[in-house]
């Protein structure tokens, strides 16, 4: 850039007596606009007048650049040599020298801003080009992307210890009367499904719970080896579906040979081809097939002798490997409580009375765990009364030399009324 004389030199003009081209110190002091530029810079007015700043002051600790941040590049060789003798030549005192040096290693900011903007503009060049890479061409894309690493976590699966478990107890425990519940976990289950908002009461001993119970019973390490795996003290959520799902596939198998046995002599057809008949069942919306369907005229009716409750007994627990130290049907018997009689009774009699009305009309479990609730409201001395003639009548019945077409002329299977079943509580009648 040209100098007149009358010109002033600023901070830009001497930024460049770092990047200009090297004329010896002897050249540059002897150009006259260079420095009357330099003589300038005492403005011709005495060193001890202090000029007063236009403007506010502004603490450099509140400047708008960090302390300790550097914006010079020190003059270096003859670069520095020259412009010590344009100095020297503009009569400057070593102060005002000092000054014009710092002046003059200011680094070129607008040479800064300008690489910088060159390498915004590459590196937006270099996104563009990537993402019409993938646009035009996106299964290259998809590739990478597929092929990409993951970390994989190995699926909960029921080992063969804890099926062993579950069917076991379950098969121990699906004749046993103190299960609240076949297939509900709680009390509002039926209402639910019926479509209404019902806060059910939790039922402990349901055979779901039951089965739960008994696998958290279990030592630490089995617990650790065989159920879904902790973390911080919370059970793995996905792997709890997966355990729940596998208790009740166990139960709907068990279930549904429990409600063949109890159809013996009275549905041969069903005996050996059908399934449980399930309705409702643990975790709602996952439906079992119901299996329920209507035999042809004169298929299915057993012409078999339907056996007495004592032969039943040992039957099942023949089936269910229950049958423990007992020889015989009547070591059996002996050792079985009246409750346990009782509700055998009862099964049997829900089962009949399906039947017989059409297998097709409702799930025998649905209507066990319904009237097990109704059972459950009422005073212990009304579960008592049904019990009793419940077991009566299944005696008089079945008494192990008649088949269920002779049965069936003579007798309704319907549950008793609430008026037989008052009249009988007095009685307080218990099965011998």
């Amino acid at each position: 850039m040209p100098l007149t004389p009358a010109q002033s030199l600023n901070s830009d003009d001497l930024m460049d007596l770092s990047f200009g081209p090297n004329l010896g110190g002897e050249g540059l002091a002897n150009s006259p606009s260079i420095a009357v530029s330099l003589r300038d810079l005492n403005n011709h007015r005495p060193l001890d007048i202090v000029l007063e700043p236009i403007g506010p002051r502004v603490p450099i600790d509140e400047g708008p650049f960090p302390r300790g941040m550097s914006y010079s590049r020190p003059l270096a060789g003859s670069n520095l040599q020259a412009f010590q003798a344009l100095c020297q030549d503009a009569g400057l005192d070593i102060d005002h020298e000092l000054t014009a040096q710092n002046l003059a290693q200011l680094s070129n900011m607008e040479s800064k801003v300008d690489s910088l903007t060159l390498e915004v503009a590459n590196l937006k060049d270099t996104v563009e080009e990537a993402l019409t890479t993938a646009t035009n061409h996106p299964e290259e894309a998809t590739n990478r992307t597929n092929n990409a690493p993951v970390v994989s976590q190995a699926v909960w699966v029921a080992s063969k210890e804890l099926n062993q478990l579950i069917v076991g107890k379950a098969m121990e425990m699906i004749t046993n009367p103190i299960l609240e519940a076949y297939t509900a976990v709680d009390t509002g289950g039926r209402g639910r499904r019926a479509g209404k908002k019902i806060q059910g009461v939790w039922l402990p001993h349901s055979l779901f719970n039951t089965i739960k119970q008994h696998c958290n019973s279990q030592s630490p390490a089995w617990k650790a080896d065989h159920l879904p795996p902790k973390n911080l003290g919370i059970t793995d959520a996905t792997a709890t579906k997966l355990y729940h799902k596998a208790i009740r596939n166990h139960l709907k198998h068990v279930r549904e040979r429990y409600h063949k046995l109890l159809l013996t002599g009275i549905d041969e057809y069903h005996n050996s081809s059908h399934g449980e008949g399930d309705g409702a069942r643990e975790g709602e919306g996952e439906g079992e097939g119901d299996g329920n369907s209507e035999p042809r005229e004169g298929e299915g009716e057993s012409r078999i002798v339907v056996p007495y409750i004592e032969d039943l007994m040992y039957l099942i627990a023949q089936k269910f490997d229950t049958v423990g130290k007992h020889a015989n049907s009547a070591s059996l018997w002996a050792s079985t409580s009246g409750a346990t009689r009782a509700r055998l009774a009862y099964l049997r009699r829900e089962a009949a009375r399906i039947y017989q009305i059409g297998r097709g009309s409702s799930s025998i479990w649905d209507a066990v765990d319904g009237q097990l609730n109704v059972l459950r409201s009422k005073p212990g001395n009304y579960s008592v009364s049904f019990y009793s003639l419940v077991y009566a009548k299944d005696k008089e019945v079945f008494t192990g030399k008649t088949t269920f077409v002779e049965v069936k002329k003579k007798y309704d299977f319907k549950l008793p009324s609430d008026v037989e079943i008052i009249a009988g509580i007095p009685l307080q009648a218990t099965p011998e």
